[in-house]
């Protein structure tokens, strides 16, 4: 009996360091399905806040090419594209379903994000890249 309740306090213990951790860092992310790989990601979610990124090496005067398609209930999705001083070059801040497409100039070279921020989000979103 005493070894059943240790484990049970040792189960407690374990869930409480995730969600405080979940917590401290910021992010939740609830029924969080999909992936990121190559040039695109795709996601849905029942909660969304946090923020998904990728970062790309980039060359100046080289063209960014960003197609994408959000489906919101709720909350809302920012796109940003963040260059290498960390200004952020390009951004678009969606609240309800949109699909569009967007070219942003490389002005100088180097390391770039693409920032998928959500906020009390829940839909889920498809967003995918290419170099002119």
């Amino acid at each position: 009996m005493e070894k059943r309740m240790r484990y049970g306090v040792m189960i407690v213990l374990a869930l409480v360091v995730m969600i405080t951790g979940a917590c401290a860092s910021g992010q939740v992310r609830v029924g969080f399905v999909g992936s990121q790989s190559g040039n695109q990601m795709n996601f849905t979610f029942s909660r969304f806040d946090g923020v998904e990124r990728k970062t790309l090496q980039l060359s100046e005067g080289t063209q960014l090419v960003l197609d994408y398609a959000i489906e919101l209930e709720e909350g809302s999705i920012e796109i940003e594209v963040i260059d290498p001083d960390g200004e952020i070059s390009w951004e678009s801040s969606i609240t309800a379903a949109e699909e569009a497409s967007a070219v942003i100039l490389v002005e100088k070279g180097g390391m770039y994000q693409i920032c998928v921020k959500g906020e009390d989000a829940r839909g889920g979103f498809g967003l995918r890249w290419e170099l002119d």
